[in-house]
């Protein structure tokens, strides 16, 4: 499946330095005259889907439920920071050792339905192409971490969209795009086990939207 689609050029994209490629490469030797600690975030993200209308209390009396549109989510995802020594003979540009360290890849995302050929459908998985990705030299206070999260039973209300929404491109890429920023930022409702009242998701400040080009 091809990306899903930036709402505007990517300023991401073109981030890294000629040599300074994400992941490395031939550019890249085991050591050379630049050399240190550096600092390197990865991130992946995914987001299984499906549709579902559920029955929600009306707050009238005598008590009765109206009917919710919702898109139930399961969500896997890992953020992490790391340090580690890095060396390289390549060096470009007048920052010279300063930015040899530097590189940054923009984490894209895809999108499979299993019902249908345009659009979410009504199913699916919402999943990474390229993993977000970025390093450089290490400063004073980075530190390692790993905030991995998994979510269950998983809410995303969609009431008020029009409808057959889920079988056009633009409009599920929207959706997409508010699912996405809503898991990074908290507030998704979800339940692990199904059974126990919904948590409320909480900012998952590892996972960076400003690393994801969607």
């Amino acid at each position: 499946m091809p990306p899903i689609p930036s709402p505007a050029p990517s300023t991401l994209t073109g981030y890294s330095a000629p040599y300074s490629a994400a992941g490395g490469g031939n550019q890249f030797q085991a050591s050379g005259e630049c050399s240190g600690t550096a600092w390197t975030h990865t991130q992946d993200l995914t987001i299984f889907y499906q549709l579902v209308t559920l029955p929600q209390n009306a707050g009238t009396w005598l008590p009765s439920t109206s009917d919710v549109s919702g898109i139930k989510l399961t969500v896997y995802g890992n953020a992490e920071d790391s340090l580690s020594f890095f060396a390289t003979s390549s060096v470009s540009g007048a920052g010279g050792c300063d930015s040899a360290a530097d590189a940054r890849q923009a984490q894209i995302f895809t999108l499979s339905s299993t019902t249908g050929s345009t659009g979410m459908g009504t199913a699916g998985a919402i999943y990474t192409l390229s993993g977000g990705y970025e390093r450089r030299w290490s400063r004073a206070g980075d530190i390692a971490r790993q905030d991995d999260r998994v979510y269950v039973n998983g809410l995303f209300e969609v009431n008020g969209l029009p409808t057959g929404w889920w079988n056009d491109d633009n409009l599920s890429n929207n959706v997409i795009r508010m699912i996405v920023k809503r898991v990074c930022n908290g507030g998704i409702r979800y339940s692990n086990d199904g059974g126990t009242p919904p948590t409320t998701a909480s900012n998952w400040a590892l996972m960076k939207g400003s690393l994801m080009d969607i």
